[in-house]
C-alpha cells in the first residue's frame, strides 16, 4: 500500500514524501524489488545518484535481473561518474550478512 502512496508523491513530484513511503514498504517487506526500484528513481530525482544505485542493485537482485532494473541501473550509474557498465558483465550482487551492504561485481 505505501508503494502506490509513494507513487502518487512522486506523481506529484514530492520526492522526500515518497522516498518515506518507499522505506516504509521496504521495512515490511526488503526482498519486493518494485519499492527499490521506485525508490532509486526519487533518489535520482533528487540528485542522490549514488544512493539511487543501491536501489537499483536490491531490486535488480530481487526481481531476478528485471530489464527495468538495469535500465536505470545503467542510467544512474553512469550519471555518477562511474564508468565500464556493461550488463553482459554483470555478475549482480551480493549481500554481506554482517553488515548489511550491496557489492557490484562488473
Amino acid at each position: 500500500m505505501n508503494n502506490i502512496v509513494g507513487m502518487m508523491l512522486a506523481f506529484a513530484h514530492r520526492w522526500d514524501e515518497a522516498v518515506e513511503q518507499y522505506r516504509k514498504t521496504i521495512d515490511m517487506d526488503p526482498t519486493v524489488w518494485l519499492p527499490h526500484l521506485n525508490l532509486g528513481r526519487a533518489l535520482e530525482e533528487m540528485d542522490k545518484t549514488r544512493e539511487a544505485v543501491e536501489e537499483y542493485l536490491k531490486a535488480g537482485a530481487f526481481s531476478g535481473t528485471s530489464a527495468e532494473a538495469l535500465m536505470e541501473l545503467r542510467t544512474a550509474y553512469e550519471a555518477c561518474g562511474l564508468r565500464g557498465f556493461r550488463e553482459s558483465n554483470l555478475k549482480w550482487i551480493w549481500r554481506d550478512g554482517k553488515d548489511g551492504t550491496w557489492t557490484l561485481f562488473i
